[in-house]
Protein backbone atom coordinates (compact mmCIF):
# COMPACT_ATOMS: atom_id res chain seq x y z
CA UNK A 1 0.00 0.00 0.00
CA UNK A 2 1.41 3.69 -0.54
CA UNK A 3 -0.07 7.01 0.03
CA UNK A 4 1.10 10.20 -1.07
CA UNK A 5 2.06 13.18 0.16
CA UNK A 6 2.43 17.45 -0.30
CA UNK A 7 3.81 20.14 1.47
CA UNK A 8 2.91 23.11 -0.45
CA UNK A 9 4.34 26.31 0.50
CA UNK A 10 4.52 29.53 -0.92
CA UNK A 11 7.51 29.05 -2.85
CA UNK A 12 8.24 25.40 -3.16
CA UNK A 13 5.94 22.07 -3.18
CA UNK A 14 7.26 19.44 -1.95
CA UNK A 15 6.07 15.90 -2.89
CA UNK A 16 6.69 12.15 -1.59
CA UNK A 17 5.23 8.69 -1.83
CA UNK A 18 5.35 6.26 1.07
CA UNK A 19 5.21 2.64 1.53
CA UNK A 20 3.17 1.71 4.00
CA UNK A 21 4.38 -1.72 5.89
CA UNK A 22 1.92 -4.26 7.85
CA UNK A 23 3.01 -2.84 11.04
CA UNK A 24 2.52 0.76 9.60
CA UNK A 25 5.73 1.72 9.25
CA UNK A 26 6.25 4.41 6.04
CA UNK A 27 9.40 4.12 3.85
CA UNK A 28 10.12 6.75 1.17
CA UNK A 29 9.90 5.42 -2.06
CA UNK A 30 10.42 8.77 -4.06
CA UNK A 31 10.59 12.93 -3.37
CA UNK A 32 10.41 15.87 -5.81
CA UNK A 33 9.99 19.80 -5.34
CA UNK A 34 8.41 21.86 -7.58
CA UNK A 35 8.05 25.57 -7.92
CA UNK A 36 4.54 26.36 -6.43
CA UNK A 37 4.04 28.91 -8.63
CA UNK A 38 3.72 26.01 -11.59
CA UNK A 39 0.58 24.92 -9.86
CA UNK A 40 -2.06 27.11 -10.96
CA UNK A 41 -4.46 25.34 -9.58
CA UNK A 42 -6.02 21.70 -8.28
CA UNK A 43 -5.75 19.91 -11.91
CA UNK A 44 -2.57 21.25 -12.40
CA UNK A 45 -1.41 19.49 -9.08
CA UNK A 46 -3.30 16.47 -10.29
CA UNK A 47 -1.65 16.20 -13.40
CA UNK A 48 1.86 16.36 -11.84
CA UNK A 49 0.86 13.51 -9.95
CA UNK A 50 -0.43 11.49 -12.94
CA UNK A 51 2.39 12.21 -15.27
CA UNK A 52 5.34 12.38 -12.57
CA UNK A 53 4.04 9.49 -10.46
CA UNK A 54 2.47 7.12 -12.01
CA UNK A 55 4.09 4.34 -11.26
CA UNK A 56 2.56 4.31 -8.00
CA UNK A 57 -0.55 6.40 -8.41
CA UNK A 58 -2.82 3.28 -8.89
CA UNK A 59 -1.79 1.81 -5.79
CA UNK A 60 -1.52 4.71 -3.50
CA UNK A 61 -4.78 4.05 -1.02
CA UNK A 62 -4.91 8.07 0.44
CA UNK A 63 -3.47 11.36 0.61
CA UNK A 64 -3.13 14.35 2.62
CA UNK A 65 -1.94 17.73 1.13
CA UNK A 66 -0.67 20.22 3.49
CA UNK A 67 -0.80 23.70 2.42
CA UNK A 68 0.58 27.03 3.92
CA UNK A 69 -3.10 28.44 4.04
CA UNK A 70 -6.28 28.61 6.86
CA UNK A 71 -8.75 25.09 5.48
CA UNK A 72 -11.80 25.88 6.12
CA UNK A 73 -14.99 24.06 5.01
CA UNK A 74 -12.56 21.97 2.27
CA UNK A 75 -11.02 24.84 0.78
CA UNK A 76 -7.73 26.27 0.92
CA UNK A 77 -6.73 29.85 -0.38
CA UNK A 78 -2.44 29.93 -0.21
CA UNK A 79 -2.05 32.94 1.71
CA UNK A 80 1.30 34.09 -0.29
CA UNK A 81 0.30 32.30 -3.81
CA UNK A 82 -2.69 32.19 -6.24
CA UNK A 83 -3.43 28.55 -5.68
CA UNK A 84 -6.74 27.46 -4.37
CA UNK A 85 -7.81 23.63 -3.93
CA UNK A 86 -11.00 22.62 -2.64
CA UNK A 87 -10.87 19.04 -0.93
CA UNK A 88 -13.66 17.36 -3.14
CA UNK A 89 -11.95 18.59 -6.73
CA UNK A 90 -8.59 16.69 -5.42
CA UNK A 91 -10.35 13.46 -4.43
CA UNK A 92 -12.22 13.23 -7.71
CA UNK A 93 -8.71 14.18 -9.86
CA UNK A 94 -6.73 11.75 -7.91
CA UNK A 95 -9.22 9.11 -7.35
CA UNK A 96 -8.28 8.55 -3.94
CA UNK A 97 -9.60 10.03 -0.33
CA UNK A 98 -7.62 13.27 0.33
CA UNK A 99 -7.20 15.11 3.97
CA UNK A 100 -6.58 19.09 3.18
CA UNK A 101 -5.07 20.36 6.13
CA UNK A 102 -2.68 23.51 7.20
CA UNK A 103 1.03 23.48 6.56
CA UNK A 104 1.47 23.71 10.32
CA UNK A 105 -1.16 21.21 11.43
CA UNK A 106 1.02 18.89 9.58
CA UNK A 107 4.28 20.03 11.45
CA UNK A 108 2.15 19.35 14.43
CA UNK A 109 1.99 15.69 13.18
CA UNK A 110 5.94 15.53 13.03
CA UNK A 111 6.49 17.15 15.98
CA UNK A 112 4.63 14.03 18.13
CA UNK A 113 6.71 11.90 16.40
CA UNK A 114 10.18 13.54 15.84
CA UNK A 115 13.54 11.78 17.15
CA UNK A 116 17.30 12.74 17.54
CA UNK A 117 17.24 12.23 14.04
CA UNK A 118 14.40 14.52 12.53
CA UNK A 119 14.74 17.33 15.39
CA UNK A 120 17.92 18.85 17.58
CA UNK A 121 17.06 20.00 20.77
CA UNK A 122 18.73 23.23 21.51
CA UNK A 123 17.64 23.41 25.04
CA UNK A 124 15.54 23.03 28.03
CA UNK A 125 15.24 20.41 30.88
CA UNK A 126 14.22 17.18 29.45
CA UNK A 127 17.68 15.24 28.29
CA UNK A 128 17.76 13.06 25.78
CA UNK A 129 16.26 13.04 22.07
CA UNK A 130 12.96 15.06 20.66
CA UNK A 131 10.90 11.79 21.21
CA UNK A 132 7.52 12.88 21.97
CA UNK A 133 7.36 10.53 24.87
CA UNK A 134 9.56 12.02 27.16
CA UNK A 135 7.30 15.39 26.46
CA UNK A 136 4.09 15.57 28.73
CA UNK A 137 1.46 19.02 28.11
CA UNK A 138 1.28 20.80 25.07
CA UNK A 139 3.84 21.18 22.33
CA UNK A 140 3.96 24.30 20.22
CA UNK A 141 5.23 24.59 16.33
CA UNK A 142 5.75 27.31 14.22
CA UNK A 143 8.33 28.46 11.42
CA UNK A 144 9.09 31.41 9.05
CA UNK A 145 10.06 30.95 5.34
CA UNK A 146 8.04 32.99 2.40
CA UNK A 147 5.25 33.70 5.22
CA UNK A 148 5.44 33.02 9.37
CA UNK A 149 2.99 29.55 10.74
CA UNK A 150 1.98 28.23 13.48
CA UNK A 151 -0.35 25.79 15.81
CA UNK A 152 0.19 23.54 19.00
CA UNK A 153 -1.30 20.05 19.54
CA UNK A 154 -2.39 18.59 23.28
CA UNK A 155 -2.48 14.86 24.15
CA UNK A 156 -0.36 12.19 22.26
CA UNK A 157 -1.47 9.82 19.21
CA UNK A 158 -4.56 9.41 16.97
CA UNK A 159 -6.35 11.41 20.20
CA UNK A 160 -4.38 14.90 19.82
CA UNK A 161 -5.85 17.89 19.48
CA UNK A 162 -4.79 20.46 17.73
CA UNK A 163 -4.76 24.50 17.73
CA UNK A 164 -4.59 25.62 14.30
CA UNK A 165 -3.52 29.63 14.31
CA UNK A 166 -3.16 32.34 12.27
CA UNK A 167 -0.82 34.07 14.61
CA UNK A 168 2.05 35.07 12.40
CA UNK A 169 -0.33 37.72 11.54
CA UNK A 170 -0.49 39.32 14.88
CA UNK A 171 0.49 42.91 14.71
CA UNK A 172 4.62 42.91 16.08
CA UNK A 173 5.40 44.89 18.97
CA UNK A 174 8.35 47.07 18.15
CA UNK A 175 11.05 47.94 21.20
CA UNK A 176 13.93 50.26 21.15
CA UNK A 177 15.43 52.76 18.82
CA UNK A 178 16.64 50.74 16.30
CA UNK A 179 13.61 48.05 16.36
CA UNK A 180 11.33 51.29 16.16
CA UNK A 181 13.19 53.05 13.32
CA UNK A 182 12.35 49.64 11.35
CA UNK A 183 8.98 49.91 12.00
CA UNK A 184 8.81 53.14 10.54
CA UNK A 185 10.47 51.79 7.69
CA UNK A 186 7.86 49.32 6.99
CA UNK A 187 5.61 52.07 7.66
CA UNK A 188 7.00 54.31 4.52
CA UNK A 189 6.76 51.04 2.59
CA UNK A 190 3.28 50.86 2.97
CA UNK A 191 3.05 48.55 5.65
CA UNK A 192 0.32 50.18 7.55
CA UNK A 193 0.38 48.14 11.13
CA UNK A 194 3.42 45.15 10.27
CA UNK A 195 2.59 42.20 11.49
CA UNK A 196 4.81 39.34 12.49
CA UNK A 197 5.07 37.94 9.23
CA UNK A 198 5.64 41.16 7.47
CA UNK A 199 9.24 41.16 9.65
CA UNK A 200 10.11 37.72 9.97
CA UNK A 201 9.21 36.03 6.33
CA UNK A 202 11.52 36.45 3.82
CA UNK A 203 10.08 39.45 2.12
CA UNK A 204 10.38 40.63 5.93
CA UNK A 205 13.61 39.43 6.30
CA UNK A 206 14.75 41.24 2.72
CA UNK A 207 13.41 44.51 3.98
CA UNK A 208 15.13 44.83 7.25
CA UNK A 209 18.69 43.86 5.49
CA UNK A 210 18.00 46.69 3.01
CA UNK A 211 16.96 49.11 5.70
CA UNK A 212 19.87 48.15 8.24
CA UNK A 213 23.00 48.23 5.39
CA UNK A 214 21.27 49.58 1.99
CA UNK A 215 22.40 46.38 0.57
CA UNK A 216 18.81 44.85 -1.66
CA UNK A 217 19.58 40.73 -1.86
CA UNK A 218 17.33 38.11 -2.18
CA UNK A 219 16.18 35.87 0.78
CA UNK A 220 18.50 33.26 0.48
CA UNK A 221 21.78 35.80 0.29
CA UNK A 222 20.70 37.83 3.25
CA UNK A 223 20.54 34.85 5.61
CA UNK A 224 23.61 33.56 4.04
CA UNK A 225 25.33 36.97 4.86
CA UNK A 226 23.56 38.16 7.97
CA UNK A 227 21.69 34.81 10.23
CA UNK A 228 24.05 31.68 9.16
CA UNK A 229 27.18 32.58 10.61
CA UNK A 230 27.44 34.74 13.92
CA UNK A 231 24.02 36.51 13.96
CA UNK A 232 24.73 38.49 17.12
CA UNK A 233 27.90 39.96 15.29
CA UNK A 234 25.60 42.47 12.75
CA UNK A 235 22.71 44.62 13.71
CA UNK A 236 20.32 42.90 11.51
CA UNK A 237 21.25 39.36 12.54
CA UNK A 238 20.71 40.67 16.05
CA UNK A 239 17.37 42.55 15.46
CA UNK A 240 15.72 39.34 13.23
CA UNK A 241 17.14 36.76 16.28
CA UNK A 242 15.71 39.31 18.66
CA UNK A 243 12.14 39.62 16.48
CA UNK A 244 12.39 35.76 16.11
CA UNK A 245 12.62 35.07 19.65
CA UNK A 246 9.81 37.66 20.57
CA UNK A 247 7.40 35.50 18.75
CA UNK A 248 8.59 32.35 19.86
CA UNK A 249 8.37 33.41 23.48
CA UNK A 250 5.12 34.97 23.00
CA UNK A 251 3.61 31.95 20.99
CA UNK A 252 4.84 29.42 23.85
CA UNK A 253 3.52 31.33 26.77
CA UNK A 254 -0.26 31.88 24.67
CA UNK A 255 -0.41 27.88 24.14
CA UNK A 256 1.23 27.25 27.42
CA UNK A 257 3.91 24.79 25.70
CA UNK A 258 5.61 23.20 28.69
CA UNK A 259 5.81 20.11 26.93
CA UNK A 260 8.15 21.97 24.25
CA UNK A 261 8.64 24.40 21.08
CA UNK A 262 9.62 22.74 17.61
CA UNK A 263 10.79 25.47 15.33
CA UNK A 264 10.55 24.78 11.58
CA UNK A 265 10.59 27.42 8.55
CA UNK A 266 13.25 27.09 5.93
CA UNK A 267 14.72 30.27 7.65
CA UNK A 268 15.54 28.95 10.90
CA UNK A 269 16.40 25.50 9.87
CA UNK A 270 18.70 26.81 7.29
CA UNK A 271 20.37 29.55 9.22
CA UNK A 272 20.67 27.46 12.73
CA UNK A 273 22.64 29.92 14.45
CA UNK A 274 19.92 31.91 15.01
CA UNK A 275 18.03 29.58 17.41
CA UNK A 276 21.63 29.61 19.23
CA UNK A 277 22.14 32.90 19.34
CA UNK A 278 22.35 35.02 22.89
CA UNK A 279 19.58 37.69 20.95
CA UNK A 280 17.20 35.12 20.09
CA UNK A 281 17.88 33.41 24.00
CA UNK A 282 18.15 36.31 25.51
CA UNK A 283 14.80 36.81 24.06
CA UNK A 284 12.86 34.04 24.56
CA UNK A 285 14.01 33.28 28.05
CA UNK A 286 13.00 36.99 29.57
CA UNK A 287 9.98 38.62 31.11
CA UNK A 288 7.91 37.16 34.08
CA UNK A 289 8.49 33.87 33.40
CA UNK A 290 11.51 33.69 32.58
CA UNK A 291 12.40 30.17 35.11
CA UNK A 292 9.74 29.07 32.80
CA UNK A 293 11.02 29.62 29.49
CA UNK A 294 14.76 28.78 30.76
CA UNK A 295 13.21 24.93 31.10
CA UNK A 296 11.10 24.79 28.64
CA UNK A 297 12.45 22.23 25.53
CA UNK A 298 13.36 24.00 22.32
CA UNK A 299 13.78 21.96 19.22
CA UNK A 300 14.88 22.91 15.63
CA UNK A 301 14.06 20.72 12.94
CA UNK A 302 17.17 19.52 10.94
CA UNK A 303 15.61 19.94 7.25
CA UNK A 304 12.22 21.49 5.30
CA UNK A 305 11.14 18.29 5.21
CA UNK A 306 8.62 18.09 8.86
CA UNK A 307 5.68 19.10 6.51
CA UNK A 308 5.96 16.44 4.40
CA UNK A 309 6.81 13.66 6.90
CA UNK A 310 3.44 14.96 8.88
CA UNK A 311 1.27 14.91 5.74
CA UNK A 312 2.60 11.46 5.12
CA UNK A 313 1.62 10.35 8.90
CA UNK A 314 -2.20 11.89 8.31
CA UNK A 315 -2.15 10.21 4.66
CA UNK A 316 -1.11 6.79 6.51
CA UNK A 317 -3.63 7.76 9.02
CA UNK A 318 -6.72 7.99 6.75
CA UNK A 319 -5.49 4.92 4.81
CA UNK A 320 -5.69 2.86 8.17
CA UNK A 321 -9.51 4.46 9.21
CA UNK A 322 -10.63 3.47 5.52
CA UNK A 323 -9.08 -0.07 5.98
CA UNK A 324 -10.52 -0.38 9.74
CA UNK A 325 -13.89 0.92 8.10
CA UNK A 326 -14.05 -1.87 5.45
CA UNK A 327 -13.01 -4.56 8.11
CA UNK A 328 -15.85 -3.65 9.96
CA UNK A 329 -18.71 -3.61 7.41
CA UNK A 330 -17.16 -7.16 6.01
CA UNK A 331 -17.74 -8.26 9.46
Amino acid sequence: MYCLAFDIGGTNCRVAVYSVESNGDAVLMTKDVVPTASLKNAKDLAEYAHISLKQYLLSCRACAIACAAPVINGRAELTNAGLVLEKGELQDLLGMQVALLNDYAAVCYACQESSAETAEKIWGKVSGSASSESQPGTRAVFGAGTGLGCAAVMGNGNKAGMLLSEGGHMSCPFEGEDERSFEDFLREQGIDQPSYEDVLSGRGLKKLVLHKTGQALSGKECGRKFLQHNPDGNMAGRLYARFLGRFARNWALCTASWGGLWIAGGIAVENRELVSSVSFRNEFVSGRHRDLMEKMPVYLFRDGDCGLRGAMICAVRLAQEQIQAQEQMAD
